[in-house]
């Protein structure tokens, strides 16, 4: 399954952690008690789910340990054929033995619950023997997280001909059930209605609704390991934001697009090209355990502390720092630029036919950020300038495009204002936060590859500015050469540079709009690129 290559930061979450896996018993057959207490992490609170395991050796011992999992996996019968079906009261497995179908939940019962033979060590006999191994949940997590497990055809058979004999595709896995633990252990599952009311939730008994779906999306004739998409359960408080409808609304999330989605739409999965990976069930009103107000907030500190890694050669200091009285405020102008590097190469293909086909793009990385002055005395002066560390390999520094030389970006030997990806993060937060408006030219494809979304009322890109509808967008160089007269990235480009270039460019087309004279200007512009090829002309 090739679902590791994820973009979704919530998906690996879930992938990283050690997953359920059964527990032999151990030489000392003591139980092992894992406590839930307050120094756990948020994540342990929401997805940890405390299993206790059995194991009786054939002589009558009996081992018994506890540990906390982050995600369960999926276990298909036809993989486990001599594993026994868990006969617990109440079970929805009661009957599967007879020929009945295997409902979700049954499936849910029979991966968690489930007895296996396993090889575990016996106190009492002293030795390694083979003993029957029972696991059960003692307490129900907040998030129910499920590996799907899907490694062979048979397995999607498996889900293929469960969703065949449902009246709907989507109702095989359902959106909304209840989970109650009996006694002795015991688990079962049935299906409810979204608006179905279930029991107060308890450490034993709950409603659990589908919040999150994601999917390994490769048709038979795409080349590579394909891609993960997710569906995403958003509930009334963003929408109450948004839109001021206190709607829930399912969305689907593919690299950077995003689209709504109808509820049925959400769990059926079209085997031939879409392959079911993680499922995502939270308690209904589980939210109300967690105090999510945001406790910390961003103050100045961010802009006005040295954060920067110590230096083995001291060079003269490229920025000047905000003082107090500097600080911005909403709707201020920063001019903002950056600079990248390459860590992978793209890897591509020349056909017999003489075309190129690109089997895996090249991948950038943010080596360098500035952000200038807007205004006062020290306009087009920087106050950010940081270099960014980083431990992965570069194979080409762009030197010629992005002024970047080996030895820039390490912490060894650099002798630039070198600081963390999340120093930086946080600096630019603060002042997106403050309502800053930044300006510059080809943000789009910044901001995309820093990743970070600014929201488009913030954000004043002169490669827009300046451009004719079905026409060619025109370089920063061009149009600093074109408007003011400047030669600018006559050698390596500089950030700093950049950044002031763009914002004198904006004041130059506030100019011409206060004129009613952009039209006019962007025509001479584009007459003007034309004759010289776009190319500025010598000295």
């Amino acid at each position: 399954m090739v679902w590791e290559h994820s973009v979704f930061g919530v998906v690996s979450l879930l992938l990283f952690p050690q997953e359920m896996q059964p527990i032999p018993a151990g030489p000392t057959g003591q139980t092992s008690q894992s406590s839930s207490g307050e120094g756990d992490s948020v994540v342990q609170r929401l997805f940890g789910c405390e299993v206790e395991s059995v194991s009786e050796c054939q002589c009558g011992w009996r081992a018994t340990r506890r540990s906390t999992g982050l995600l369960f996996s999926l276990s298909y019968p036809h993989n486990n054929p001599a594993t026994p079906l868990p006969d617990t009261p109440g079970s929805s497995l009661a009957g599967l033995e007879g020929g009945g179908a295997m409902t979700f939940g049954s499936l849910l019962e029979y991966s968690i619950c489930r007895q296996q033979r396993v090889h575990a060590w016996c106190e009492q006999c002293n030795n390694y023997k083979s003993a029957m191994q029972q696991k059960s949940v003692c307490a129900l997590p907040y998030v129910l997280s499920l590996n799907c497990q899907l490694e062979s055809e048979t397995d999607r058979e498996f889900w293929r001909t469960r969703q065949a004999s449902c009246p709907t595709p989507s109702s095989w896995v359902p959106l909304s059930m209840e989970i109650s633990l009996g006694e002795g252990r015991g688990m079962s599952v049935r299906e409810v209605g979204e608006s179905e009311e279930g029991p107060p939730c308890s450490e034993g008994s709950a409603v659990f609704d589908l919040v999150m779906v994601v999917g390994h999306v490769k048709e038979g004739w795409m080349e590579g390991p394909g891609n993960l998409v997710a569906h995403i359960r958003v509930g009334p408080s963003y929408h109450i934001r948004k839109e001021d409808t206190p709607k829930t609304q399912w969305y689907l999330f593919n690299d950077f697009a995003i689209k709504p989605i109808k509820t049925d739409e959400a769990a059926v999965f079209p085997l031939d090209w879409l392959t079911p990976c993680i499922l995502m069930y939270a308690q209904r009103n589980y939210a109300s355990n967690f105090d999510s107000a945001i406790t910390q907030q961003l103050g100045p500190a961010v802009l006005l502390a040295e954060t920067h890694q110590p230096r083995p050669i001291q060079s003269p200091a490229t920025f000047t720092p905000l003082t107090l009285h500097e600080l911005p405020s909403k709707g201020e102008l920063a001019g903002i630029d950056a600079e990248f590097v390459t860590l992978n190469q793209e890897e591509a293909e020349v056909k017999s036919d003489g075309t190129h086909k690109t089997l895996k793009p090249s991948q950038l990385s943010v080596a360098r950020i500035t952000v200038v002055r807007g205004k006062g005395r020290m306009e087009g002066t920087p106050f950010i300038d940081d270099y960014i560390a980083t431990s992965e390999q570069v194979v080409d520094y762009l030197t010629e495009f992005s002024g970047i030389k080996p030895g820039d970006l390490d912490a060894s030997m650099s002798s630039k204002h070198l600081t963390t990806l999340k120093a930086v993060y946080l600096k630019l937060l603060y002042l997106l936060e403050k309502g800053v408006r930044f300006v510059g030219h080809g943000l789009k494809k910044d901001f995309r590859v820093i990743n970070i979304m600014i929201p488009p009322e913030q954000v004043v890109d002169t490669v827009e500015l300046f451009h004719l509808p079905k026409q060619r967008f025109v370089s920063l160089k061009f149009l600093a050469w074109f408007y003011a007269g400047l030669r600018i990235q006559e050698g390596a480009h500089d950030s700093a540079e950049d950044a002031r270039t763009a914002l004198l460019l904006y004041r130059k087309y506030c100019e011409l709009e206060a004129r009613n004279a952009v039209n006019t200007s962007l025509h001479k512009l584009y007459e003007s690129g034309r004759s010289l090829r776009w190319q500025v002309p010598p000295s």
